[in-house]
């Protein structure tokens, strides 16, 4: 027995067409891993981060790095900043 879908308003046979939404999949993030904030909150989840970040008035802007070497850009950074001008990533 043959299946159809519909695909800009036609019946089409199921098996001639790609599943919709081909090339894309949903993503799923993993929670953070608990930690304590400078002023002694306890963080454990995405969601009590963000309620915190909210209630401080602060966001984070994706600039930090965990590694013991500097990234790539913050050469730059730095000689955008000593000259005056502006650098970008």
């Amino acid at each position: 027995m043959t299946t159809y879908v519909m695909r800009n308003s036609a019946l089409v046979d199921k098996r001639s067409v790609p599943p919709r939404g081909a090339g894309r999949s949903p993503h799923v993030i993993s929670d953070i891993a608990p930690f304590t904030t400078q002023d002694g909150t306890a963080i454990t989840s995405r969601a009590a981060l963000r309620d915190y970040e909210r209630a401080n008035g602060v966001r984070q802007v994706g600039t930090d790095w965990t590694g013991s070497e500097r990234p790539k850009f913050w050469e730059r950074r730095l000689a955008g900043e000593r000259t005056g001008g502006r650098s970008r990533p």
